[in-house]
């Protein structure tokens, strides 16, 4: 494979990252949208060139290389006739290889990264791989240098573009090393008498490999060889499989494709949350999706009395006719039927297809007139768009979905019959066939098979021909030779055109049915539209009144303060007024002697000839004149200005009326507001109460959101029984018609496989082929899985759009860039998966994940927010689907954290496995669908740990097993399908675990293909469950940071994996005060979820319940926490002889035999004689789970001797351990014989004695409200408490 240019070729790195600068695009600005997807598309390729290269060196297939071999040529030849090497096949070498984890490690001392405690698996990497063909000729194209080697060569990481041109140089100097000789030989044979025989290619390939091993100074022991039958599918840990099309994306657009690289977010969510108690309850979009109209016709014919949950109805009828958004995500946490809600989707796509092809006036697509491939007709989109590919990157959720989706048993009894009888090809289904060519008639040859049935006990185990897995070659020849089957067995088949009118008919009926039960509805959601209107009203109201109320209460003291500022403005102004009517007063009486003094004046006017009289009388006149006007003016003045201050009066007189008055109305409006409401709201509930009458007949469940969340979750409205056995009967009726369009078109069926075996041909003649073809096999073969591993290789020849349906199924696991091929090629996704289970499995911590998206996203806005979304540990399909999702489900009340669809009913796990679950991980949503009492407890035991495992939790473990087969044979029964899981955080805890469980006295570790099936990390058992599972936490003080990765706060998932595997039983093994001092919610939640329901047990249970038991007697106090150290004690005497031939321990001077062992650990007490044990904290717990210290001042050779938390071993100092006999033989002489219990007594301790009694380690039961001792006790130092 040609490496393609990455991004940061064209923004270099090596200059720009250093130890101290995490780098910076040379442009440095904030760039458009399309560099953001060559951003992001860039560093998941960076992501993936680091993961090539991985090689297993304990593969028994991979052989040493002897570096100073002689004879190469006759090694590798040897190695090939040995594993049946055909034309295709060769050799392979893997050169100088390495652990990844020195990348890792040269990762964090140059960028200065901090350390962490992932438990991640680096594996092996080779530096190096050539390929050389049959005849040993080298093959430069498959020559593949690993970046990982060349960047810990060069002590750097992002200086891709350097990279590309050293594989180069590398390529052409391992090429001409290798030609040089194979001229040498060719020009010897040249030179050679004709009667001489020709140089053999021996000598000359032997001293290639040896100038080659020379030249790059191959290391001894870290190379390889390995023979294959065929070369180019036979070695797939190379290249990544993703990066084709990675790279193809790049130049791609699709509306999914561009939703899921941008991150489109829906502006108009819906938050789908029919809790009443929730601060996001939103009841009105369940009333839209789940009306009937949008509900499905076809139905998996699974059992009718169960009906989907409200939430898988809800995602079926988004997914099949109520949305249409072309890309969404269902959120199912553990057990909540996520595999049942897509048999549903598929058997509805299978119906609809069927309902095109009915409605086709032409059956036949064959292209007249042509007999070569390209006479392969073409379906038609509506028919096309509907094909089902189901992808993964987990391979068993890929074999399981295909393998349970045509098994009869999973049928129900009452349609098997009809199933069967359909024949969707359940002789082809149930058989496996080579193909092989014959000698016929006339010479001819033609194609046979050679038939072998699968299950030769049960011919019917599959219905159908319904699903395969694809992907690997050898599963797509499996599908291209059915689909061959089935041509030849239409030779055979008796067709039946009838069936298209016959479904016709039966989907009209079924439509019809949908239409009555919507038309019902239609009426009574008057009711519940009411019933919305009606509660509405009367809440607005209430809020109403109450507001109006409280405002009207404040207005007449408002109105108070008005009138009495009107009143002081009113006497004001009356003050003035009568100022204006006294000067008035005074300006009239002024004029009256003006007048009477003109007047008197005149009657003393002088006559003609008076001149000196007549001067003065007109001076006199004049000044009386002129004092009149003056007054006569006032007086107008006086008269407006109190005519205006009467105006003034007046007004403030009406305003203080208008206020009253406004009171009065405002108390009147209120009344008539209050009784429209109430009459109002009166007649709604008569027409409500009318609406119910009427509506009293209707017998179908109904849609009711104020119902209990628990009862309307697992309900499911509208339908009933018959109706879902019509669905499935019409489900089955369209396999027929699926069956008789395939025999209507079996020549372009036969041309599909034809064209589809020979692709390379027809990408180059005719690439459109390529696409009829596949539309056809995924006809014949309805629902086809593949991994995405493997689905880059078996659709690479697909364009985008061409996959009709794609389900991606455990998304919560596929790594995004994952998925980006599938998505591309894809024109309707829908992911299903948790995010709060299993993350995707790294091979790069969360430390250097961050470096590389501080690079990726410099310069951009928000460059952490998208290195969180694009490249981290937490980054997966299903975190970027749900992002981008219309529908879904908000997780807090602040909006802020969105998933997609969720499901809720959980069907697996009884109590307290599911309360564990829900409090943990799902914020109590989930509702238990399967009402029962498992068990669960805590076995506290601790010790020293090594790499994290603590071997006394493994000897307990151990003998827990073997204990719990003496009553339950199946657990060690090999013939039986695993009872018991055994579950670990940590990947060297399992493998110790591996070993531990697997001596000759228990045998309890199995395996398939040579894999361990019950033993291993959560990873292991994803969408698996067992009756019974044991978590072993392992971790001690010295790796406590491991012990938060695995169970802090802030990392749910293992505890919620872990505890929805058991379906009844569930016991963790772990130090309980190690765990508890992490502080996390996790392990707060997990004991409080055990505590609740031990208590409840304790209650309900006799006595002889109890008694069955074993364990209760070494309760702490705390229900269901129980002293793992005891009950280790007392299970080792009971076996006392139990393991006589237990494996080696790997741990350096430990005993083969775990009995051994843990004598040789007692035999380390201190030499002083009279020593007494050393203080040691009281770790019982108190209610609110906090320890209380304690002084305990027993004598050392006190049952256990040892702190609890900690091994025995080392609990005493070294110096004294070989002398403890003579220690012993002391005690022994001094004291009487020890009485040690075996089960809890309870004390009669007064209270004035109680601290004596606890320093001696009587206990206090805060329940029980007594004091006690525990087992393993010395019961003569109790003697006189006891009761």
């Amino acid at each position: 494979m040609k490496r393609r240019a990455c991004f940061v070729e064209r923004y270099p790195i090596s200059g720009a990252l250093s130890a101290t600068n995490y780098g910076r695009s040379q442009k440095g600005t904030h760039m458009a949208g399309s560099d953001l997807k060559n951003r992001v598309l860039d560093a998941w390729t960076m992501v993936e060139h680091l993961s090539e290269g991985d090689f297993n060196p304990r593969d028994t297939a991979n052989h040493k290389l002897t570096l100073n071999a002689q004879d190469f040529y006759g090694l590798f030849g040897e190695a090939m006739r040995k594993k049946g090497s055909g034309k295709k096949g060769g050799i392979v070498l893997f050169l100088n290889t390495f652990p990844f984890e020195r990348v890792i490690r040269m990762l964090h001392e140059k960028f200065q990264l901090e350390d962490t405690d992932e438990d991640i698996s680096y594996g092996t990497k080779f530096s190096l791989s050539l390929s050389f063909d049959r005849e040993l000729n080298l093959l430069p194209d498959n020559t593949f240098l690993t970046e990982s080697a060349y960047f810990l060569e060069v002590n750097s990481i992002l200086d891709e573009d350097k990279f590309q041109q050293y594989e180069e140089e590398q390529k052409e100097t391992i090429e001409k090393l290798f030609h040089a000789e194979e001229e040498d030989r060719q020009e010897e044979d040249e030179h050679r008498d004709t009667h001489t025989s020709k140089a053999t290619p021996r000598k000359f390939f032997n001293r290639a490999m040896h100038k080659f091993i020379t030249h790059y100074n191959l290391q001894g022991g870290q190379c390889y060889y390995r023979a294959v039958k065929n070369l180019d599918s036979d070695v797939t840990n190379l290249h990544s499989f993703f990066v084709d099309d990675l790279q193809r994306a790049k130049e791609t657009s699709t509306k999914n494709l561009d939703a899921y690289l941008y991150q489109q977010v829906h502006n108009d969510r819906v938050d789908l949350d029919a809790n009443q108690k929730s601060p996001n309850f939103n009841p009105l979009p369940f009333y839209d999706i789940l009306q009937p109209k949008y509900y499905q016709l076809g139905r998996f014919p699974s059992h009718p009395e169960y009906a989907l949950s409200l939430m898988q109805q809800v995602a079926v009828n988004l997914s099949t006719h109520c949305g249409d958004e072309q890309i969404r995500s269902v959120n199912g946490p553990p057990g909540t039927g996520k595999t049942t809600l897509l048999k549903d989707i598929f058997a509805e796509l299978i119906v609809q297809q069927s309902y095109e092809i009915a409605l086709l006036q032409g059956k036949n697509f064959d292209v007249p007139g042509s007999n070569g491939p390209d006479g392969i007709g073409e379906l038609p989109d509506s028919i096309a768009d509907k094909g089902i590919v189901v992808a993964s990157s987990n391979n068993g959720a890929v074999q399981n979905i295909v393998n349970e989706l045509p098994l009869t048993k999973e049928v129900d009894h009452s349609f098997q019959e009809a199933l069967i009888k359909a024949d969707y090809f359940t002789e082809i289904a149930n058989s496996d066939a080579k193909e092989e060519w014959v000698q016929g008639e006339e010479s001819k040859k033609h194609k046979s098979f050679v038939v072998k049935p699968t299950d030769s006990e049960d011919p019917n185990k599959f219905w159908g021909l319904f699903s395969l897995e694809g992907g690997r070659k050898a599963n797509v020849e499996k599908i291209t030779t059915d689909i061959d089957r089935i041509v030849k067995y239409f030779d055979e088949h008796v067709p039946n055109d009838g069936v298209y009118a016959e479904f016709l008919d039966a989907y009209k009926k079924q439509e019809q049915e949908r239409d009555k039960r919507q038309s019902a509805v239609d009426t009574l959601n008057q009711v519940s539209v009411l019933e919305s209107q009606l509660n509405s009203h009367k809440t607005d109201f209430t809020r109403e009144y109450q507001e109006r109320e409280a405002n009207l209460k404040q207005l007449p003291a408002q109105v108070e303060r008005t009138i009495r500022q009107i009143q002081s403005r009113i006497g004001l102004l009356q003050a003035q007024k009568q100022q204006i009517h006294q000067s008035r007063v005074e300006n009239a009486d002024r004029e009256a002697t003006l007048n009477q003094q003109i007047d008197a004046l005149k009657l003393q006017k002088p006559g003609v000839l008076q001149l000196s009289k007549k001067r003065e009388y007109d001076q006199k006149m004049a000044g009386y004149s002129t004092a009149l006007q003056d007054v006569i003016g006032k007086k107008q003045e006086l008269k407006e200005a109190e005519v205006k201050q009467d105006r003034l009066i007046a007004q403030k007189q009406a305003a203080g009326q208008q206020a009253q008055t406004q009171l009065k109305q405002e108390q009147a409006d209120f009344e008539a507001w209050k009784y429209e409401q109430l009459y109002n709201m009166q007649q709604e509930e008569q027409q409500l109460a009318q609406r119910k009458q009427e509506n009293a007949e209707f017998s179908y469940p109904r849609l009711n959101l104020n119902e209990n969340y628990d009862k309307l979750e697992i309900s499911n409205p509208w339908f009933d029984e018959e109706y879902r056995i019509q669905q499935s009967k019409l489900f089955i009726l369209a396999l027929r018609v699926r069956k008789q369009f395939l025999y209507d078109n079996r020549k372009s069926l036969s041309k599909a496989t034809w064209i589809w075996g020979d692709q390379q041909k027809f990408m180059n003649e005719n690439p459109d082929l390529i696409v009829k073809a596949w539309h056809w096999i995924n006809l014949a073969i309805p629902v086809i899985s593949t991994t995405f591993a493997s689905s880059s290789r078996m659709f690479k020849n697909l364009p985008p759009e061409t996959i009709g349906r794609l389900f991606v199924d455990e998304a919560g696991q596929a790594l995004p860039q994952a998925s980006v091929g599938a998505i591309m090629r894809s024109r309707n996704v829908m992911v299903v998966g948790d995010p709060a289970q299993i993350k995707p499995v790294l091979t790069l911590d969360s430390k250097v994940l961050g470096l590389l998206g501080r690079h990726y996203f410099e310069g951009l806005r928000n460059p952490d927010d998208l290195a969180e979304t694009y490249i981290s540990e937490n980054s997966s399909t299903q975190t970027l689907i749900d992002a981008i999702g219309k529908y879904g489900f908000y997780k807090d009340k602040e909006k802020t954290d969105w998933i997609g669809i969720p499901l809720w009913v959980h069907r697996r796990c009884q109590y307290p496995m599911f309360d564990i679950s829900n409090d943990v991980s799902y914020n109590g949503n989930m509702v238990q669908g399967n009402k029962g009492d498992g068990a669960a407890k805590w076995f506290d035991i601790g010790g020293s740990a090594n790499n994290k495992y603590v071997s006394e939790q493994g000897q307990l473990l151990h003998y827990l097993i073997k204990k719990m087969a003496q009553k339950n044979h199946d657990i060690l029964d090999p013939n039986k399908k695993d009872v018991t899981y055994v579950i670990s955080p940590f990947k060297n805890v399992a493998d110790r675990l591996k070993k531990e469980l697997n001596s000759p006295d228990l045998k309890f570790t199995r395996r398939d293909h040579g894999k361990v099936t019950n033993i291993g990390t959560v990873h292991t058992f994803q969408g698996k469950e067992a009756s019974i599972v044991f978590l072993v936490l392992g971790a001690d003080e010295k790796s406590k940071s491991a012990a938060n990765w695995a169970m802090g706060s802030s990392n749910s998932n293992i505890m919620n994996v872990a505890a929805t595997r058991a379906k009844k039983q569930f016991y963790v093994i772990g130090d309980l005060k190690l765990y508890r001092g992490l502080g996390s919610d996790v392990i707060k939640k997990t004991l409080e979820a055990i505590d609740q329901f031990n208590q409840r047990i304790q209650k309900s249970n006799t006595n002889a319940d109890q008694k069955e038991d074993f364990t209760a007697q070494y309760e702490e106090g705390e229900p269901g926490v129980v002293d793992g150290k005891a009950l280790l004690d007392a299970l080792e005497k009971e076996f006392s002889s139990a393991l006589p031939n237990a494996p080696q321990n790997t741990e350096a001077g430990t005993s083969n035999k775990p009995q051994e062992q843990r004598q040789q650990q007692r035999n380390v007490l201190p030499v002083t004689q009279n020593q007494q044990r050393q203080p040691q904290q009281d770790l019982r717990p108190v209610r609110n789970y906090q320890r209380q210290p304690q002084q305990n001042t027993r004598p050392a050779q006190n049952y256990w001797g040892n702190h609890r938390g900690q091994s025995r071993q080392n609990a005493y100092p070294t110096q004294n351990r070989q002398q403890r006999p003579q220690y012993q033989q002391s005690q022994r002489n001094s004291r009487p014989m020890p009485q040690i219990i075996k089960r809890r007594v309870d004390l009669n301790v007064p209270y004035e004695e109680k601290d004596e009694a606890k320093k001696l380690g009587a206990r206090w039961d805060y329940k029980r409200k007594t004091w006690y001792v525990r087992p393993g006790s010395d019961l003569n130092e109790f003697r006189r408490w006891l009761k």
